[in-house]
Parts: C-alpha cells; structure tokens; sequence
C-alpha cells in the first residue's frame, strides 16, 4: 500500500468513527517523516471522500496540515457538498412523493438511502440518485419525471433510463438492478427485493429503501459489477463499513450469508469483509468469518485494485485500457500474450462482447453491423478529450498491459465473477 493510501485509510476511519486522528502518531506507526498533502487531497477526490475527511483535516495544527490554498479549496468543495447534498435531498423527496401520489412503488437506492448512517450525512459526495420501480411502472414513471421537469438523457441502458432536469440531481430509473450472467438466480433477487422495505424522511417526504440484510447483499452486487467493467472505490468501501457500523445487530448475517450463496456472490461477499476489516479494523460476523483469508495474495490484489481504482475504476488510461482488455476476454482464452493482441482486443472486440455495451445494444438485432460499430468505437476513442492522443500511443506500446490484465482476470475468477 503506498504512503498515501495509508495516511488516506486512517483520515476516513477517524472520519467514519469519530475517533481521534493523532497525526504524529500515524507517522509514527507508518515511519513517514512528513504528509504531502497534495497528493492526500488529490488521492481522496479521485475516490469521491475528500468531503468525509474534511473535518478532520480542518482539526489539525496549521503547521501539520494542508497549506492554507489547500484547506481553503477543500473548506470551499466540503460546503458546497454540504449544500448540493441538501437540495438534492428535497428534490428527490419531492419525486418520491410524487411517485407516490401516483400510485407507483418505488424504492429508493444507494448513496441516497443509506447517506444518514455517515457521522456528517451531507458530507457523502453524489453524483445521482437511483430508484427502483417495477417494469410496468416504468413508462408511468417516466411520465411523472417528465412532467416535473426532468428529460431524457440516455434510455439505452437495459437497466435503467436516465434523466437530468435544470438545476436538479440527475435520476436514474430503473426497472433492474442487475442482468449479469455472474447473479444467480436474478429473479428471486429482484423479487426479494421488495420485501421488508423500510421508510425514512427525506425533508418533508418519506420513500422506501431496501431492509438492511437486503442493503449489504445490493451494495455487494453493485460493487461485484462495478469491479467487473471497470472497478469500484473507497467511496462504496465506505458505504459499506458505515451501513455494518449502524446496522449490524439488526442484520441476520445466517440469512444475508444463504442469500449471498443463492445470488452467486459468497465469494465476493466474505471478500469484501476481509478487505474492510482489513482497512477498517472492523469486526467480521461470526457467520461470514469462512476461510482464513488474511494470507491469500487474492485479497492483496483485491485491496491493491480498489486503491488504484477511483470512485468508478477509471482512475488513468492505463486502468481503461486493462478494464478493456479483460472486458473483451472470456474467463479462459489466452489473450494475454503481447502488444499486437491486446491492441486487437481493444479496437475489435468479437459481436458477442460488444453487443453487451449498451452504446452497442443494436447489434443483437443486427450482428451484421459488426464492421460499422468497431468504427463507432474507434472514433470515440480517438475524439475522447479525457487522454491526449500520446497517452493513448503509450497504451498500445505498454508490455505490462497484458500481466496486469492477467492479474486483474485471475482476480475476477477468484471472486467467482467470471
């Protein structure tokens, strides 16, 4: 784990706990002489957690903590979350009530509905808001979006539509949570998801969020698949220890556990566990404490991708391009030789990967457009502004590509993702 890493874990589980943050004590016990600050502050914003640990940097000496530009600029962003984070709860209040009034079910999703187990809940950095309604809600609630104001923005998803409106958080509707060949048992999931749901307040509304049992195993699923495209953050880690912090003895951690073996995420699930306890110092329920897996390389592997991660695992061009490679793989073909076949995977995936990318959804109709979509995809990734153009050069030059995106494929098989 690098230096940063470190400084940034124990910043987030003072954050998270309330615990004291002793910096001269953390330097101590991690034999650094000093913090580059700069490079803490950048790491915490690539995972979405620079506002979490923002009040307790502003606690620290002046002469031990962020220079004054730094704070300032981190004071400024930590507000104006705070702010964000209050509006965006009265407007998605408004659209459950609405929902509501209208006589859909709907179930309010992720960092929304789960944000008021954090210690400063406005603190928790979001970039939208997920509901859940059922498929024959699904063009009625549309309806009812469109009418407040929202519009459509992207309805290629076969998973969900997303809207914007002005001055508003953007909304993804859905009527799936996950079609992913590694969910077993897909449609008693969603089934079960609508059982024991609970009520909270958002301002002067109330909407309905998953049980807690169902929340852990939702979060696990959602991170399962974020690791499998392109790879998850310490932002969801975080979502993960407050919900087990608050929520843990009200948990049936015997069912979540059966659950998590019907769904096909065990695996996963026990993983996840490990990690955080390794980072987080938390305790594992005695249920899901399984096979000793402090030893294991995998896990190492499994901490070490979702530190270089980001919030959704796009930290560099050089992630992107091994998250390609392996998405354009199956579990057991021997991709992982050289340059030239690697630079072939990314620029002319088979019908049967691509068709699976919602911008390339045409193609189960019409595998014969195959040639004109590898042209759409290499048009995007050269117009794409995020990278240079020498950046994207030094990919398809990199020899280290293909062991990282060996390593990355034997992770995703012991998680049994693949």
């Amino acid at each position: 784990m690098e230096v940063n890493h470190k400084i940034l874990i124990e910043l987030l589980w003072a954050a998270l706990t309330g615990d004291g943050f002793k910096i001269d004590d953390c330097l101590e016990k991690h034999k650094m002489g000093y913090v580059d600050w700069n490079a803490v502050y950048h790491e915490a914003v690539a995972h979405g957690v620079h506002t979490l640990i923002y009040p307790v940097v502003k606690e620290l000496e002046p002469e031990k903590g962020p220079g004054l530009d730094t704070l300032e600029k981190w004071h400024i962003e930590a507000m104006a979350c705070g702010i964000k984070s209050c509006v965006d709860e009265l407007r998605t209040g408004e659209v459950c009530r609405a929902f509501g009034e209208a006589g859909i079910a709907a179930i309010l999703l992720k960092g929304m509905a789960i944000k008021n187990c954090y210690p400063d809940p406005e603190l928790r950095t979001m970039g939208d808001v997920d509901i859940l309604v059922h498929e024959e809600d699904m063009e009625k609630a549309s309806e009812v979006l469109l009418l407040m104001g929202y519009r459509i923005i992207d309805s290629t998803n076969t998973r969900h539509v997303e809207f914007a409106g002005r001055n508003t958080v953007p909304i993804e509707l859905h009527r799936l949570l996950s079609d992913y060949e590694f969910i077993k048992n897909n449609e008693l999931f969603h089934q079960e998801l609508w059982e024991n749901l609970l009520e909270i307040s958002l301002g002067n509304s109330k909407a309905n969020i998953l049980s807690w049992d169902m929340q852990i195993l939702h979060m696990c699923i959602h991170m399962a698949t974020h690791l499998i495209y392109k790879g998850f953050g310490l932002r969801q880690l975080c979502d993960f220890v407050v919900v087990y912090q608050a929520k843990k003895a009200v948990i049936d951690w015997k069912g979540v556990l059966r659950k998590s073996e019907e769904y096909g995420i065990k695996q996963f699930l026990l993983a996840v566990f490990q990690v955080c306890s390794r980072l987080f110092r938390i305790d594992v329920p005695e249920a899901l404490k399984g096979d000793d897996m402090t030893r294991c390389k995998q896990l190492d592997s499994f901490v070490k991708d979702i530190l270089k991660g980001g919030v959704f695992g796009q930290y560099d061009m050089d992630r992107a391009a091994v998250n390609a490679v392996i998405r354009n793989t199956g579990k057991k073909e021997k991709c992982y030789k050289n340059r030239v076949v690697n630079a072939f995977l990314l620029l002319f995936p088979s019908c049967a990967k691509l068709s699976q990318r919602p911008y390339y959804s045409y193609l189960k109709a019409h595998p014969y457009l195959l040639p004109l979509a590898w042209l759409q995809r290499i048009s995007y990734g050269f117009l794409r502004r995020d990278f240079d153009f020498k950046t994207k050069k030094e990919i398809f030059l990199d020899g280290d590509l293909a062991q990282t995106a060996r390593e990355r494929n034997e992770l995703l098989l012991w998680l049994n993702l693949k």
